[in-house]
């Protein structure tokens, strides 16, 4: 009763679809429902996710014991630049079934912060992508500034469903776009 209280306070409470910032979660990984809701909301939006089969993965440290994946998504998430508008990005990740999945959230894992060079701004309630070259305190051109919201539980989450605020493409050079991958083992 206890674990599913804390999961379901790890949603926002404005009905927005979200993922935690985990740095203490290695792989990105996601509960079957949500990522049910991720892919209708996403479909509903004009946008098409994608499974595929992937070799079987075990997963401990979310819920109770080991729990198994065998699929993974990969979905166009249309997340908030902080202006008003969202950009539409690729979220990517294994798939936890079963009684456990059932009330797993989203995990965004250190694996993809790190395979983005991520900067975590607690205090603004940021997650920072740099732009190309090196990182100083002073942020690169191209830096992407990602809005987070704190959930109930007092985690920090980044809304991967506000497709209703994505930026109009006016032609030129497409807006950077992130893929929040997870790597197979």
């Amino acid at each position: 009763y206890g674990e599913q209280v804390f999961h379901s306070s790890t949603q926002l409470t404005n009905g927005k679809l979200s993922v935690l910032v985990d740095c203490g979660a290695w792989s990105n990984i996601m509960g079957k429902p949500l990522a049910f809701k991720l892919a209708r909301r996403a479909k509903e939006s004009g946008h098409e996710p994608s499974e595929a089969k992937m070799p079987r993965m075990s997963v401990s440290g979310v819920g109770n014991g080991t729990q198994e994946c065998n699929w993974r998504v990969s979905v166009p998430i249309a997340v908030p630049t902080g202006t008003g508008s969202s950009l539409l990005h690729t979220l990517s990740m294994p798939i936890v079934e079963g009684q456990e999945g059932s009330e797993l959230p989203g995990l965004l894992g250190l694996q993809s912060l790190e395979m983005h060079r991520a900067v975590i701004d607690t205090h603004k309630r940021k997650l920072l992508i740099p732009g190309p070259g090196e990182v100083k305190y002073e942020l690169p051109p191209g830096t992407m500034e990602i809005p987070l919201e704190k959930a109930p539980s007092g985690h920090l989450v980044m809304v991967i469903d506000d497709y209703e605020n994505l930026a109009k493409t006016k032609g030129g050079l497409a807006p950077r776009s992130a893929h929040f991958l997870s790597m197979d083992p």
